[in-house]
């Protein structure tokens, strides 16, 4: 730069990110763990046990392959192997 001017540049990693999702709702109000059977339980505000294998945890982003502007797709896909 002349005379000794610098200027300030975005890092490339802030350049490929995006903005944080709202956090989705939570479909329980309390978590114990049995500390005899290392068994986590789950309860719903009325403190009754829930099932939780219907629930999943699914985070998105988007594909690695350098598409600009590529569709989220969920991470456990396989969409970067097309």
């Amino acid at each position: 730069m002349p005379n000794g001017q610098t200027t300030a540049r975005r890092p490339w990693g802030l350049t490929r990110a995006t903005r944080l999702h709202a956090p989705a709702p939570k479909p329980y109000a309390t978590v114990l763990l049995d500390d005899a059977t290392q068994v986590t339980q789950f309860f719903d505000d009325k403190q009754r046990v829930l099932d939780m294998s219907t629930f999943q945890t699914v985070t998105l982003s988007r594909p690695h392959d350098g598409a600009a502007n590529a569709p989220q797709s969920a991470d456990d896909s396989n969409t970067d192997q097309k």
